[in-house]
């Protein structure tokens, strides 16, 4: 297993400026290779929820499309501001999901 923590904050600025293609190419192939390996491979991101919005559409993470394009499974942890509790979505690429709150102490 290979496990590549805050991957988007890993990458230097020059990489910032890469098109939405050269993402998901870059996060493709190290997919690719990792199964062609045996391999697990798990990015983790600390990807806030503003970025530059586009016209029409809800602000994203530059990050967030290239994930959604090539995970198998996603999971997001969020809080909620004072509690003890972490909301927890995972999906999977199969179309299942599941939501939920779990203690984190």
């Amino acid at each position: 297993m290979v496990v590549l923590d805050t991957w988007d904050e890993m990458w230097r600025p020059d990489r910032w400026r890469m098109s939405r293609e050269e993402r998901i190419a870059d996060v493709r192939w190290l997919r690719e290779v990792a199964r062609g390996c045996g391999t697990a491979v798990v990015l983790t991101a600390r990807r806030p929820r503003v970025a530059e919005p586009r016209e029409g559409t809800i602000p994203r993470h530059w990050a967030e499309e290239a994930f959604d394009h090539v995970a198998d499974v996603n999971i997001e942890l969020d809080w909620e501001a004072g509690s003890a509790w972490r909301l927890a979505a995972v999906r999977s690429r199969s179309g299942g999901s599941r939501r939920g709150r779990i203690p984190f102490h």
